[in-house]
Order: C-alpha cells, then structure tokens, then sequence
C-alpha cells in the first residue's frame, strides 16, 4: 500500500478508512483497545484509537528512533519497540490490509463508472437543449387561421392548415429522433448502472469479510499486547517534553 499521511477522523466514535492510494489504516473506535502501530519511514497508521491518538503518536516518533507500538491499559500508556512483536503485529492486519487495498480498487471503478453515466447525463441535456422550440410559429399559423374567419375561402384555410400540419409532423419527427438518441444514452445508463451494482455487491462481500478479519485481528491484537505487558516487552511510554519548555 502506498504510503500518505493520516486521514483526518470524521470525529465520530467509530471511525474507519479502506486502505488504498493516499489512505491509512484505521479499525473502530474501541477505548479498551487503543493501539498505534508505528513506522518510522512511513506516516502511514495502522490503529484503533481517535485523532487524539494520532497528534500524540506524531509527537512521540520525534523522540523514539525507529517503529514501535503505542498502546494503552489501564488508563497507562506504553511503548514496544521489539522487532519480533511489532513484525507479529503487522501480520494480524495484513490479510484485513490487502481485502482494503480490493476494495479502494473497487472504489476507483464506481468513481469512473460514475464519471462516465455523468457524462451522459450532460449528454441526455444536450440531446433536449438541441430540439428547437416551434411553439411560436405554429402559435402564428394557428393565429391567422382564426383571424380569416369566416370570410376565408376553403384554398385559404387549407394552405394553412397544410403548413400547420408540416410544422407539428416536422416537430414530431425531430421530437422522435431526440427521444431515439435518449433512449440510447438511457440504455447506456442502464447497463453503467448495472455495473455499478456488481460493484457494490462485491464492496459489501468485501466489507463482510473485512468485518470479520478486523475483529480477529482485534482479538489477536489484545493477547499479544497482554504478552507484551507480561513478558516486559511492554515499557512505560517516555515522558514528552513539557511544550512551554520549548
């Protein structure tokens, strides 16, 4: 996945990104399970845990060298640092990573699909824009129709109504080849549409298992954090320097 800053958090307490160009990791809120996986070559994240979490891990990779794992227990915060736990660590959410990288791969394709049926939207427009308004003219025949009355003689009445009938089957036609080409582009939209419906079964399959490989992960993470807090793997998080200080 490639690497891209934090994505900001939509400040509610269940937050969650896919992985994907541009976008970090992030797994649902959970206050008994906050965690930060850390690299140091990388502003990428993978984490359970709020904004908050993110601005304090960002200030503690300016004074621990290399990766490591923040975390907190208890209401106390702690560091790991051992290569063998962070790798392990990683490994719990690389198979709920790569199903995140499917579905932003998926979102690119209902992004151009949709680019594409608003295209022909705008082509639908022009399609209704192009059939000229014949309203007037016809208005006008219609209007010295009337105003021959009954004085007109049979030759008069039926040269305009001739050239009324040409206007209406001249607008009809045009009207007709206007509604074909709709037609068409509407059929067009239909079949983007259906597309676009595959694609959100296969994004809701997808989310389906994501679910499901986050809250093993999630499980898993918390045992090895609990072996990391038994075996001594696990230190106390250094103290920041005092800002005011600075």
């Amino acid at each position: 996945m490639p690497e891209a800053p934090a994505a900001p958090f939509s400040g509610s307490p269940e937050w969650r990104t896919q992985g994907g160009d541009g976008v970090s990791f992030a797994y649902d809120f959970d206050d008994e399970q906050r965690f930060v996986i850390v690299s140091a070559k990388s502003d990428r994240f993978t984490m359970s845990g709020s904004m908050d979490d993110v601005h304090h891990v960002e200030k503690l990779k300016k004074q621990i060298a290399g990766d490591f794992i923040w975390f907190q227990r208890d209401e106390r915060s702690y560091i790991i640092r051992d290569p063998a736990t962070l790798d392990r660590a990683r490994k719990l959410w690389l198979p709920e990573q790569e199903l995140g990288t499917k579905q932003a791969e998926l979102g690119k394709q209902q992004e151009a699909l949709g680019k594409q049926q608003e295209d022909l939207a705008k082509k639908m427009e022009q399609v209704r824009v192009n059939v000229p308004d014949m309203t007037a003219e016809l208005d006008a025949l219609k209007a010295q129709l009337r105003k021959l009355g009954s004085g007109a003689t049979m030759e008069q009445i039926g040269d305009l109504q001739s050239k009324i009938g040409e206007l209406q089957s001249k607008v009809g036609e045009i009207q007709s080849q206007a509604g074909a080409a709709q037609s068409k582009l509407g059929e067009q939209q239909g079949t983007l549409g259906e597309k676009q419906g595959r694609l959100g079964e296969q994004q809701g399959e997808l989310g389906r298992q994501q679910a499901e490989l986050a809250r093993q992960a999630t499980i898993q993470m918390k045992q090895l954090l609990d072996e990391a807090l038994k075996n001594g793997t696990a230190k106390p998080e250094p103290r920041l320097p005092d800002s005011s200080t600075l």
